[in-house]
């Protein structure tokens, strides 16, 4: 799998301050189960990113330009019914190897719209978290279920900070949501590192290898 090497608009980006129905056609994914991890990433082109890091650190389902919930079909649905599928094989892998499964699932820049209409796909990440957490597999005669954490959605490079006015409200209300759910909430923000402040490159949404190194630091200790 090549990963795309173009900036992707996010989709149901703001142009011209009216709605564009956008959905990316240089779609890629990572769906790979590494079951003695005992750990799964998901989310979008950002876990994609983690997975070309080091693609031996979890069980991954990583959709680039990946959206929570319907609207740009099964291609850039993350949680479409067979990557749903996925994800429970691939904690039940773990469980099954190693008696437990850490999962991080990864709020997406492509959800946040810039700020804009993003209560129904949070609505749905939520959804796809509390799924997640209900899970339950036998290891050693004894119903094991997975630890879900929700990591917090981290804003835009430098170059497009005026979008970033929305990300605390938008991320006050995940946390609101995720605590009525019973879910844990991590940050990851505080891992941006590198020349240009923790992206890839200016005018890029992607992350840096020093801040892929450093959030993986993080991910380790779970």
């Amino acid at each position: 799998v090549i990963a795309a090497s173009v900036l992707l608009m996010p989709a149901g980006a703001v142009e011209n301050g009216t709605e564009a129905n956008f959905c990316n056609e240089n779609g890629t994914e990572a769906n790979f189960c590494n079951k003695n991890t005992a750990r799964l990433i998901v989310g979008d082109s950002r876990c994609y990113q983690l997975w070309k890091y080091d693609g031996k650190g979890s069980s991954f389902v990583a959709v680039w330009g990946g959206h929570y919930g319907p609207g740009c079909g099964d291609k850039y649905t993350i949680n479409s019914s067979s990557r749903r599928k996925d994800m429970k094989r691939y904690i039940r892998a773990s469980i099954k190897a190693r008696g437990k499964c850490t999962v991080f699932i990864f709020a997406t820049i492509n959800d946040y719209n810039r700020g804009y209409d993003y209560n129904y796909r949070m609505d749905e990440f939520i959804k796809q978290a509390r799924e997640l957490k209900k899970l339950s597999y036998e290891y050693n005669g004894k119903a094991v279920k997975p630890k879900v954490y929700i990591v917090k959605l981290i804003g835009y490079e430098p170059e497009e900070a005026q979008y970033n006015k929305k990300i605390a409200a938008y991320n006050k209300r995940l946390a609101k949501l995720a605590k009525k759910n019973g879910i844990s909430v991590l940050d990851f923000s505080g891992c941006l590192k590198g020349k240009y402040q923790g992206y890839k490159a200016p005018w890029n949404l992607h992350y840096s290898k020093t801040t892929l190194k450093h959030m993986w630091r993080e991910i380790k200790k779970y």
